[in-house]
């Protein structure tokens, strides 16, 4: 901890001009529609696994204790890149609005479904598609919405659900209700497809699209062939599954329990790795693109090596939500009214 927090002041002057420039070709295509205006941002390096602090922008961006964009009244509970790792959105609390803020300049602006406002009592599970501009999200209990803000009539309402996920190529909606996870076309909200499965609490798609993962409350974990809905293999889990994530690379398969229990497998056998047990106040997790590492929060974010589970480094404050970029490169967290970006 002491090691980290030194790291913070030794890379803030290097830094800050090397991430400045690199961090403006990044962005330079940025389109966010209307800004709020954001609080002062601090650039600071930092290596967390030995990758050298240089090789990734924007470093960490961190919001200042106390000073937080217009309408930022709540804890985000969910934080969520987008594909271009330009922007990054936080769900908070009880509030209808999602938050998604340009990393470049830290300006944020609000979304919300283009829904009965009556019904927007709270917005959660947010999800950005491949094209950036087209949104999922869960409202009003649990009905889920799909939309892109900038095309007047796209937006769809695909019923009742207790999960979802997007395919990678953004074409599929995979949702679980009741005793079946259904397939939606995302382009015009018709269903594709329905399988009898009645213990899908969460689902989530393999990087290839062909296979969806499911997590119930039978403490498993299933592999589904999207084509036929066939069990693929069923991965005996510790308790009822809240939250599942598979590497980028197709290597390995996260699965998150209720008290706060993330346990691994590969995919190349389905052997369980192991198991980590978080606070289940806060349980959090994500896993690089390249499958190296699984960054999870609590009373610090952490990070472990995916392929036995063994402690990498820790840095920062209480966390309630981590996200990683989609290029692995970039985590973020949150604690309070802070969201820190970390370079990978």
């Amino acid at each position: 901890m002491r090691f980290a927090r030194i790291l913070v002041v030794l890379f803030a002057v290097a830094t800050i001009g090397a991430c400045s420039n690199r961090d403006q070709a990044l962005h330079k295509n940025n389109d966010a529609g209307p800004d709020v205006a954001g609080p002062d941002l601090q650039w600071i390096g930092v290596d967390l696994v030995g990758n050298g602090a240089g090789e990734c922008a924007p470093q960490v961006l961190q919001v200042p204790d106390g000073v937080v964009p217009a309408g930022w009244n709540e804890t985000p509970f969910e934080l969520v890149f987008s594909p271009n790792e330009q922007f990054l959105a936080a769900r908070l609390g009880a509030n209808p609005n999602i938050w998604i803020g340009r990393l470049s300049d830290n300006t944020w602006r609000s979304v919300v479904p283009p829904v009965d406002p009556t019904c927007l009592k709270t917005v959660f599970r947010f999800r950005f598609f491949p094209d950036g501009q087209t949104f999922a999200a869960e409202y009003c209990g649990g009905s889920l919405a799909v939309w892109n803000e900038n095309q007047v009539g796209s937006f769809h309402s695909l019923g009742t659900v207790a999960s979802y996920a997007v395919s990678p190529d953004g074409r599929l909606v995979a949702t679980s209700a009741a005793t079946q996870v259904s397939f939606f076309n995302s382009g015009d909200g018709s269903l594709v497809k329905s399988f009898d499965e009645r213990h899908a609490a969460v689902v989530e798609f393999a990087p290839g699209g062909d296979i969806l993962v499911t997590g119930g409350d039978d403490s498993t974990v299933r592999l589904l062939d999207v084509a036929s809905g066939a069990e693929i293999v069923a991965l005996p889990a510790t308790n009822l599954t809240w939250k599942l994530a598979v590497s980028r690379d197709g290597r390995f398969l996260g699965a998150m329990t209720h008290t706060g229990v993330l346990e691994v497998w590969r995919m190349a056998d389905y052997q369980r790795v192991g198991a980590l047990s978080l606070d289940p106040q806060s349980p959090d997790f994500a896993l690089t693109a390249d499958g190296r590492f699984v960054v999870t929060s609590g009373a610090q974010l952490s990070i472990y090596g995916t392929d036995n589970l063994s402690l990498v480094s820790q840095l920062g404050d209480l966390t309630y939500a981590v996200a990683v970029s989609p290029s692995g490169k970039v985590a973020a967290s949150q604690s309070g009214n802070r969201i820190v970006i970390y370079c990978l």
